[in-house]
């Protein structure tokens, strides 16, 4: 059995034990699948995390919010992915300048 069928029946226990919409979690295994893949740009990546996020954003019930509340703490406290998002935007035009990104980018 290969990683993602293993997470797909992780979140359809988890959406049958505590009774949560199966549309705002089952995205999981499949954007995890994505991001795993090679030949995705960095914008692309990053529109897969955002997208998760806006997803788990919409889950109701105290346990869904939990869960968004998690990778939202997850994502604000990763350094490098605020990073990535920096650099995306630079690349796209979005912003004009490396200041504000905290991490030392020298090689």
């Amino acid at each position: 059995m290969e990683f993602c069928a293993i997470e797909l029946i992780l979140v359809e226990v988890s959406v049958q034990h505590f009774g949560l919409n199966r549309s705002n979690f089952r995205c999981l295994p499949v954007n995890i699948t994505k991001l795993e893949s090679s030949g995705l740009t960095l914008f692309e990546s990053i529109n897969v995390v955002n997208n998760t996020r806006e997803t788990l954003k919409m889950a109701n019930g105290k346990v869904g919010k939990e869960i968004y509340d998690k990778f939202q703490n997850v994502i604000e406290k990763n350094a490098a992915f605020k990073t990535l998002v920096h650099i995306s935007k630079i690349h796209s035009g979005e912003v004009d300048t490396m200041e504000g990104i905290e991490q030392d980018l020298k090689v």
